[in-house]
């Protein structure tokens, strides 16, 4: 078991180097940002304790996927991964138990670590097989997966925009919509098989031309309540919330033709970190959007004809 965490720790290490990243700074930034999320939390939401420890309790639904418990199982004896979940969800809620015992809320932080203990013992019913429905239809697949695979937290925000909403705290809305775009952007990551970009019988501008528009429809459609209801509940902000929404597209379309640059490659992750910082000046965004246009097209040209 030892082992196991150890390789664990190394393979994140691995993937944080890879990005351009030293290990020590991202752990330092995630700390900060733990913190300061949390300070944010429980000063501008009414009943903090419960919400917090609410979405710490359901942090713990990360480590509890079907095919993960299954792999798990099968490589260590009931007793090793009995010992092992609850040794992950204790660390997983260990910051929040911290934080809410900073806040002397004991009661809660001594809560969420038996909660979360005992989730390990609560079994799936394997035999229920539920498939999430979506807005978006199956081409192209970004929005699909990528909706499922972060449902929860996309309920997770638009909630902090309700929480906004009966706080009549803007900021808190602001940041709700402003992170739902890095969600969308999140989904235009990786490069698809070559096959899912061959089968399509347009050349390589009218396929980026169909990207984007589908990518743009999508995003609407994802964040139309949450623009409504800011706008509603906001309207002396209707400029901040329209240039948020505006900036969110054309960053969504730069990371997505960013992902056919290369393509089939992905594009090299100190690159695409460089693309995520030149979200704070927008006309670097947009020069990054018109390079890797030109870019795009002249990698789709040898698949698309």
């Amino acid at each position: 078991m030892k082992y196991y965490f150890c390789l664990q720790f190394k393979l994140l290490k691995r993937r944080v180097i890879t990005f351009g990243i030293n290990p020590i700074v991202c752990c330092i930034l995630v700390l900060l940002f733990f913190i300061y999320a949390s300070l944010l939390i429980f000063s501008e939401i009414t009943n903090p304790t419960i919400i917090y420890s609410i979405f710490a309790i359901s942090c713990t639904t990360l480590l509890s996927s079907k095919n993960r418990n299954v792999f798990l199982k099968s490589i260590f004896t009931l007793k090793q991964y009995v010992k092992l979940r609850l040794l992950e969800n204790a660390l997983l809620v260990l910051p929040f138990a911290v934080f809410l015992g900073f806040k002397q809320a004991y009661n809660m932080a001594f809560f969420i670590l038996i909660a979360s203990s005992t989730f390990v013992f609560i079994k799936s019913n394997t035999n229920f097989n539920f498939t999430l429905p979506t807005p978006f239809y199956k081409n192209p697949f970004e929005f699909l997966v990528g909706f499922r695979s972060s449902f929860i937290l996309i309920v997770a925000l638009y909630m902090l925009m309700i929480i906004s909403i009966n706080v009549q705290n803007f900021g808190l809305g602001a940041f709700a919509l402003f992170f739902l775009f890095f969600i969308i952007i999140s989904f235009y990551q990786k490069p698809e098989s070559v096959f899912y970009v061959w089968i399509y019988a347009l050349n390589s501008k009218q396929f980026l031309i169909k990207k984007i528009t589908i990518a743009i429809m999508h995003s609407f459609i994802l964040t139309l309540p949450m623009l409504s209801g800011l706008i509603y509940f906001f309207p002396h902000y209707i400029a901040i919330i329209i240039a948020i929404s505006l900036f969110g597209n054309i960053l969504m379309i730069t990371v997505l033709l960013s992902k056919y640059a290369q393509f089939p490659d992905a594009l090299a992750p100190s690159k695409f970190l460089a693309l995520i910082f030149s979200a704070w000046f927008p006309p670097l965004v947009i020069a990054f959007a018109i390079r890797f246009y030109l870019q795009s097209k002249k990698s789709l040209h040898t698949i698309l004809k």
